[in-house]
C-alpha cells in the first residue's frame, strides 16, 4: 500500500507531466501552461469576462501570481483588462479576438493531454478520482489553499 508520501510524489509527477505536455503544445505560440489555462478560463467565462479575484479563487492562486499571468497575457494582446464600473477596485478581464482565436487553436491539444492522462479509466473511475481529488483539496490547510471552486472554503477578509 502506498504511503501518503508516495501518493504526494505521484501527484507531483502527474502535475509535471501535464505541465510539460501543455507547455509543448502551447510553447510554439509563446504561452506557458499556466497562461494557457488562464486564457481558456477567461475565454469560457459566462458573460464574456471574468474578475481577477474570481480567477484567484477558481485556480487557488495568490493575487501576485494571477497578476503576473494576467499582465503577461495582456502584454501579448490576448486579453484586455478594464476597471469595473460599479467597483473601481475590481479588475474585469476579457479575451481579445486574438485571444479567442488562440484558445480555439490550443483547446484540442489541452483536451488530448487530459484525455491521455485518463486513458483506460471508466466513467466511474474518472468520477471516483475526481471526488477523491476534491476531498484532498478540501483537506488542505486553509493557509495553503486559498478558496477555489473545488475546496468549498469560504474567503476570509
Amino acid at each position: 500500500m502506498d504511503t501518503a508520501r508516495d501518493i504526494a510524489i505521484k501527484i507531483k509527477i502527474i502535475k509535471n507531466i501535464f505541465d510539460q505536455a501543455v507547455n509543448r503544445a502551447v510553447g510554439p505560440v509563446g504561452l506557458t501552461a499556466a497562461q494557457s489555462l488562464m486564457l481558456q478560463h477567461i475565454a469560457r467565462a459566462s458573460g464574456g469576462s471574468v474578475f481577477q479575484r474570481d480567477m484567484e479563487n477558481t485556480f487557488g492562486l495568490k493575487h501576485p501570481t494571477v497578476t503576473g499571468i494576467v499582465n503577461r497575457l495582456e502584454s501579448k494582446k490576448l486579453i484586455i483588462c478594464t476597471t469595473d464600473d460599479r467597483d473601481k477596485r475590481r479588475k474585469r478581464i476579457a479575451p481579445t479576438d486574438r485571444g479567442l482565436r488562440l484558445t480555439d487553436e490550443i483547446r484540442g491539444d489541452m483536451d488530448r493531454t487530459g484525455e491521455n492522462l485518463l486513458r483506460g479509466f471508466s466513467a466511474e473511475e474518472t468520477a471516483l478520482l475526481s471526488g477523491l481529488l476534491d476531498r484532498m483539496i478540501r483537506n488542505t490547510p486553509h493557509d495553503l489553499c486559498p478558496p477555489c471552486g473545488f475546496c468549498g472554503k469560504e474567503e476570509t477578509k
